[in-house]
């Protein structure tokens, strides 16, 4: 059995995902009392049971169902005494009386049933030198730059961490690239970025693949994350170090700071809807710990980070900003990271696959597995696949995929505008839906908003200005049809 631990406690979904596959699967969570409330609270709001797109939000069914183990708010409450009430002090230090608890809970499970491993969400240490005790392994895992509804969404997939630079990426990578130059025949295996592109985005988005080859407006684009505090230095050394005034800047659209960052910054403001076409728009992609990085490199673009320790998603970008020698990330470590180091969605939830990559498969099988489950989605034998010549397999892929050289509907009504009027459009459009369903909206926003993450005021905020990242604004199209009745 695999146990499920949503702890530290990072806002319900956590919480929720691991709820919904312990449930699915039999299994066991660890947790907050904070994340069993605030379920409950949703759940006698308005009955939460319906579908994201790789979960479902669980019910009263799954607490009554599903059994879990509550971390003590007494244990809680000394470790934040000494440390503060900050939830990453929990995610980076050890904490003898922690790993006490989790000595006692292994021990209690071990009597009823074979705990087989832990998937973790939080990289929490006082766990992992728990479960270091009992030889039991500890999966970490979040969600990739690949996800939902851009993108199939995939996972990480990390036995060491997925944050602060102590994920295993890059020594995978290393035995990667030994493999490939002991098989010089494993080369037949190694996608393009756009071969990518073509295999992983969502059918309603595959026509921005026409982005891809479009010429860049500006020389650079700058994409910082959510957060006040590091993002200011970010922000000044970036204006320190390139011409802001041919940069492009796409503000995180849950940054607290937003307008603040918008009203200073010296070059143009990016108003488009989706990641890709502000990627699209340049031609080199300078980030903080955004995954908007990773996008930009799967997009062919220069991809930049600076002032963050190395991480799955780093790997392949550039660290300085003058620097004459900089390159495109390789299709080597792309291909890597989307069939090595990343894992589709599904499998996190599929025990199976769990209990076959703790027992330390190669990277040249766990690369064929899934590439095999990628291209077996559109019916395609990877012998198949693999017979087709190298300068014929992106057509291959596209023509598997009833690929069209369109636009969506949507998309399509606005050819032959310029940016500022489909600008304008989009927020006469915004402004229409507002002004038209305030009532409504305001109404299942209300209902939604635990869901969402979100409070009422800053989604009606960025519903207006339309700059609503593209999961949540299909969230919203799903609120609409399902809720407003429109």
């Amino acid at each position: 059995m695999f146990i499920w631990v949503a702890y530290p406690d990072m806002g319900g979904w956590t919480f929720d995902y691991s709820l919904y596959n312990a449930k699915k699967n039999g299994g066991i969570v660890i947790s907050q009392q904070a994340g069993i409330d605030r379920l409950k609270s949703k759940i006698e709001r308005f009955t939460p049971t319906y579908l994201e797109d790789w979960y479902e939000v669980p019910d009263a069914s799954y607490l009554a169902e599903t059994k879990y183990y509550i971390v003590p708010e007494d244990l809680e409450q000394d470790i934040i005494s000494e440390y503060g009430p900050d939830h990453y002090v929990m995610m980076q230090c050890v904490h003898e009386s922690m790993v006490d608890w989790f000595c006692k809970t292994i021990e209690e499970i071990a009597d009823f049933c074979t705990i087989e491993g832990f998937i973790s969400f939080s990289p929490f240490p006082s766990l992992r030198v728990a479960a270091q005790k009992y030889n039991i392994p500890v999966i970490y895992w979040d969600i990739a730059p690949l996800r939902y509804p851009v993108y199939k969404s995939l996972a990480y997939f990390d036995c060491k961490s997925t944050q602060f630079g102590e994920n295993e990426a890059a020594d995978r990578y290393k035995e990667f690239t030994k493999m490939l130059d002991a098989d010089d025949s494993f080369e037949n295996y190694i996608f393009s970025s756009k071969e990518l592109l073509s295999l992983f985005l969502a059918d309603k988005h595959l026509y921005k693949l026409k982005y891809y080859d479009q010429e860049p407006i500006y020389e650079w684009g700058v994409a910082p994350s959510e957060g006040f505090g590091y993002q200011r230095n970010f922000l000044k050394k970036v204006v320190e170090s390139i011409d802001a005034k041919n940069a492009l800047l796409r503000c995180h659209p849950m940054d607290r700071e937003f307008d603040e960052w918008r009203s200073a910054w010296p070059g143009d403001l990016d108003e488009s809807r989706g990641t890709e076409e502000f990627i699209c728009r340049c031609k080199k992609i300078v980030c903080h710990t955004s995954k908007t990085v990773f996008n930009a490199m799967l997009w062919g673009r220069l991809a930049y980070v600076i002032d963050v320790p190395d991480s799955a998603f780093l790997l392949g970008a550039n660290h300085n900003l003058s620097a004459a020698d900089c390159e495109i990330a390789s299709d080597h470590f792309m291909s890597f990271m989307a069939f090595g180091y990343f894992v589709p969605m599904e499998y996190i939830m599929d025990e199976k696959y769990l209990r076959w990559r703790t027992g330390a498969p190669s990277e040249k099988e766990i690369y064929i597995k899934h590439l095999k489950y990628y291209l077996g989605q559109l019916d395609i034998q990877l012998s198949e696949f693999l017979s087709i010549h190298k300068r014929d397999r992106l057509s291959f892929l596209l023509n598997a995929r009833n690929y069209q050289d369109c636009d969506s509907s949507e998309t399509a009504t606005r050819d032959g505008l310029s940016d500022s009027d489909n600008q304008e459009m989009v927020r006469l459009e915004a402004r229409q839906i507002y002004e038209t369903n305030q009532r409504k909206a305001v109404e299942a926003i209300a209902r939604y908003e635990s869901a969402l993450h979100l409070n009422t005021g800053t989604l009606i905020k960025l519903l207006v200005r339309r700059m609503v990242p593209e999961p949540l604004w299909s969230c919203m199209h799903k609120m609409k049809s399902r809720v407003m009745g429109y």
